[in-house]
């Protein structure tokens, strides 16, 4: 079986008091559900990520 690596969907930026952070989801479209850029994989439906800084 191998495993396909789909690029994370950037939503945006989430603002904290310590400082402005990038948001991103699962591209599965199943599942959408918020990812961090520390993931390897999507804790919910396990899709392996990964992420386009450029974006950033």
């Amino acid at each position: 079986m191998k495993l396909i690596k789909k690029k994370a969907e950037f939503i945006g930026y989430t603002v904290y008091s310590v400082g402005t952070f990038p948001e991103w989801r699962c591209p599965d479209k199943d599942c959408g559900m918020s990812v961090m850029e520390e993931y390897k994989c999507c804790p919910y439906c396990g899709r392996r990520l990964k992420f386009d800084k450029s974006r950033n």
